[in-house]
């Protein structure tokens, strides 16, 4: 079966290909389990018997059903017999364990049932739905992000064509992939699934990890010679800071990818620090993108989340609503085959979240340079607004990471009588103090961008499970502060 015109296929025939070319070809190691691998051949069988069970059982094209479990080749298998059968798959965190024991159900269906394939559905690439995963719900309300097979198809065609463009800029003839690699970010998360979904169209053997431990995910970069391993920004503050890596040898690792949250310069520094030679590549995406609308190549500048995705294009637009020019700070807009086609069952927001000419506001600001590589500056919503100026958040966490002793920290934006907003930083330390950390503010950044608001020390940041801060938590946490101490004055 032909790789070329993925656009054509579904995800299931794209993904299961190998089970035609090399069925005994390892489709998944079990990190706790190593000794039990899935098969290519057993992962067609496990999906077609479900996909089966699903036509028998009433399920109709179109119904959404819930996957609700830690990762596990069991998540896989229900996703390709979700789609053969036509159906919508909506993965859910897998944080809450009340329903966890419910994949024995699923072993019960695939030790009873033969594979029988039934007749294919039709799939109509544009319109119908793939996924409807829920967006982070950092800045409101989790919403229904409808993806399409034409969405998820496009996407892994554009990824492919990057990877050969990639190692053809170091003179190979294409890119050639890893014989193993690591499925241990969310299945539940666009970045965790997709990952999955480019490495079973490689034939990629995925060593499965259900939960992240520094010190697994290390033991199999040394043991099975990883080059290439994807993070977001708290497992990369982690791995930073760790002193596991000197336990292990990590000489195979080529590559760091980081995505779902921008990474400051100051982590990115430690990291380089403590693997000297690893290439850090970061990409911008969200889960309205599919995955992604940039991926940075390996001559993108530092801070950079790199250039635009095959077939996308971005406009960045200034508060007046001009088009922006290379480094001049605007929201951004986004228009390419990954765009979702809307929210589910909120046709105003979708409404909303287009313009006339189909591009998609993703309420970032960001500024490109004159060669077209992308900087990430800050969520519109999250800038701060000091006597009339705007103050990233970000760029002040990225002053605050630069502290020798400081692991992690969030800016937030607070109430003020006199410039309206102030920043306040929330720290995790154990040998800075407030005097420490205000003076190594003030000497590197504008007076109006000090930690006026003071330094609270804490134990924890509030994060999402991809490690995006959770602004809005530590926000309403103060301004609850606040009117409790209002009220205890009256």
């Amino acid at each position: 079966m032909s790789r070329a015109g993925v656009p054509q296929a579904t995800i299931l025939r794209r993904c299961l290909e190998f089970h035609e070319e090399d069925p005994n070809r390892k489709a998944f190691i079990p990190s706790e389990d190593e000794q039990n691998p899935i098969s290519f051949k057993q992962l067609y069988d496990y999906s077609t018997a479900l996909s089966s069970w699903f036509i028998e059982n009433g399920f109709q094209k179109g119904d959404v059903i819930l996957l609700y479990m830690t990762n596990c080749w069991q998540f896989v298998a229900c996703c390709l017999g979700a789609w053969s059968a036509g159906l919508i798959v909506s993965p859910a965190s897998s944080s809450f364990t009340e329903y966890g024991n419910d994949v024995l159900d699923l072993m019960k269906i695939f030790s009873t049932r033969r594979p029988t394939p039934q007749a294919p559905v039709r799939i109509d690439m544009e319109r119908d739905l793939v996924c409807l995963p829920y967006s982070s719900g950092t800045s409101g309300v989790p919403k229904g992000v409808m993806i399409s097979h034409k969405n998820y198809a496009m996407m892994l065609s554009a990824f492919v064509r990057k990877q050969d463009d990639d190692y053809k800029s170091l003179g190979f003839e294409k890119y050639v992939p890893p014989t193993h690699a690591l499925a241990h970010l969310p299945f539940y998360h666009v970045m965790g699934l997709f990952g999955m979904l480019v490495a079973l169209y490689h034939g990629t053997t995925q060593i499965i990890m259900d939960k992240f431990d520094l010190k697994t995910l290390l033991r199999h970069i040394q043991n099975y010679k990883l080059t290439t391993v994807a993070v977001v920004p708290a497992m990369a503050l982690m791995i930073a800071d760790s002193p596991l890596l000197d336990e292990y040898d990590l000489s195979s690792l080529k590559i760091i990818a980081c995505g779902a949250a921008p990474l400051g310069t100051a982590i990115v520094d430690r990291l380089l620090e403590r693997l000297p030679g690893i290439i850090f590549r970061q990409g911008y995406g969200m889960t309205e993108l599919s995955v992604a609308s940039h991926i940075g190549s390996l001559d993108t500048p530092e801070g950079s989340v790199g250039k635009l995705m095959p077939g996308t294009k971005m406009k960045v637009v200034a508060e007046d609503g001009r088009l922006c020019g290379p480094y001049e700070n605007g929201e951004m807009w986004i228009s390419g085959p990954q765009v979702m086609i809307g929210y589910w069952n909120r046709p105003d927001q979708t409404k909303e979240t287009y313009d006339s000419d189909g591009f998609m506001r993703t309420g970032d600001i960001v500024y490109y340079d004159k060669d077209g590589f992308t900087f990430i500056c800050d969520r519109q919503k999250e800038l701060i607004k000091v006597n009339g100026k705007q103050v990233s958040p970000s760029e002040i966490e990225s002053v605050l990471l630069a502290i020798p002793g400081i692991t992690d920290c969030c800016v937030i934006g607070i109430p003020d009588e006199k410039f309206g907003e102030i920043p306040m930083a929330y720290v995790i330390s154990k040998v800075v103090t407030e005097e420490q950390i205000s003076a190594f503010v003030n000497e590197r950044l504008a007076s109006y961008k000090r930690l006026r608001g003071g330094v609270k020390f804490v134990d924890e940041i509030p994060r999402t499970s991809t490690g995006k801060l959770l602004r809005r938590e530590l926000k309403d946490r103060h301004l609850k502060l606040m009117e409790k101490r209002y009220r205890s004055r009256i």
